[in-house]
């Protein structure tokens, strides 16, 4: 036996006592907690420096001034992230209601954060029903962007809000609450839109056992959806006057953005595009050719719309149902210990890969200790 196989059989023997240990979700779900921030340690003497006072934040100010007045035109320059938001209600509205500020917005998120951890945790284990291969995809989700994004996001993105309605859906596959909830996506950013595609085929494919609800129910609750979202964007600009900035939309954004778009790709789903790109692999060889094509065409399209906009890995993170469901079809056609080499794989992947968002440059969201190297680097020089 050599060394790798030592340390291959060391994990599995590790990861096995963990798995069947005494409260093994609640202990995956800190040790998810604890590796995401970190690996990836949110800029809170940024946000800390926003709330006193001491710096300026055109994303936040915006977003102040939509908690106050939801419905009310404002006119930013039509290249700007605040050009954007004006269809994004779901969060501002909600925080008019509920007397919410920017920290407690920021509060709600992270508690969402960590229950999206958990709902993934759910979600991979009903569908593998293997625990060790539930914690190891669970600690390559929480550390990809999707899984960390609602702990990092102190700049007012807002994306892990859909992150955590996508899981919620994918979960529970109750008709009215899909219909519901897609809402709530849509108005929180548009690329919900183009994610929630994967939608049908994971009705399709995900049939749990008494589940009384068919395919059939919620794929019409999210046409439903759709179709009264497109109605209340109408009226909203007719009635409200609400419009949109188209700036940095299209070509022009893969162009300028075009040095950056590799990292951007890689960032988006890590590790997981293996098990995105094999998966449309194994549903074609395994007679589901329709199935295939309707998976590939819907991620190519998010692909594709990802392309062209700034903000690359944000965008290539609304993919994020490809992973439950490339899990899915891994579990249903391959066998079960080759399965947990690609998600050990995946896993260490993640792990290892430093955490960059991509939009127009490069930001690093790196571990608190790189911080103090550079304090300390700064000292010397």
């Amino acid at each position: 036996m050599d060394a790798l196989e030592r340390i291959y059989l060391a994990i599995q023997t590790k990861l096995h006592l963990f798995a069947y240990s005494k409260q093994w979700k609640l202990k995956t779900v800190v040790l998810c907690l604890f590796l995401s921030l970190f690996l990836s340690t949110p800029k809170y003497l940024y946000f800390y420096n926003y709330l006193s006072g001491n710096v300026v934040a055109d994303k936040y100010e915006a977003l102040k001034k939509q908690i106050d007045h939801p419905f009310l035109p404002v006119y930013y320059g039509p290249a700007s992230h605040e050009s954007k938001m004006a269809f994004r209600l779901t969060i501002p509205v909600f925080a008019h209601v509920m007397h919410l500020n920017i920290l407690g917005i920021y509060i709600i998120q992270f508690i969402l954060g960590v229950i999206s951890i958990y709902l993934f945790l759910l979600l991979i284990l009903s569908i593998t029903q293997n625990r060790e291969l539930s914690v190891l995809l669970t600690i390559a989700f929480a550390t990809s962007y999707s899984g960390t994004s609602a702990f990092i996001d102190v700049w007012g993105f807002l994306d892990s809000y859909v992150f955590f309605f996508f899981l919620l859906i994918a979960y529970f596959n109750n008709p009215l609450l899909t219909g519901i909830v897609l809402l709530f996506s849509y108005f929180t950013d548009e690329r919900a839109v183009f994610g929630s595609l994967l939608f049908p085929i994971w009705f399709y494919l995900f049939k749990r056992e008494n589940n009384p609800f068919s395919p059939v129910r919620n794929i019409a609750a999210m046409g439903v959806a759709l179709l009264t979202y497109g109605i209340l964007r109408i009226l909203l600009i007719q009635y409200f006057g609400l419009h949109m900035g188209t700036g940095t939309i299209g070509p022009v954004a893969f162009l300028q953005n075009f040095n950056n778009i590799g990292l951007g790709i890689l960032e988006g789903m890590k590790g997981f595009w293996i098990f995105i790109f094999l998966a449309a692999i194994i549903l074609y060889m395994n007679k589901q050719k329709w199935v295939a094509l309707l998976y590939a065409s819907a991620c190519m399209l998010i692909f594709t719309v990802s392309l062209m906009v700034w903000d690359n890995t944000r965008s290539f993170s609304y993919m994020i149902l490809s992973i439950p469901l490339s899990i899915m079809a891994f579990h249903t056609y391959i066998k079960p210990n080759t399965v947990y080499k690609f998600a050990l794989l995946v896993t260490i992947l993640n792990i290892l890969t430093p955490l960059y968002s991509v939009q127009l440059e490069l930001y690093w969201i790196n571990p608190f200790f790189f911080d103090i190297i550079k304090k300390l680097f700064q000292l010397v020089v």
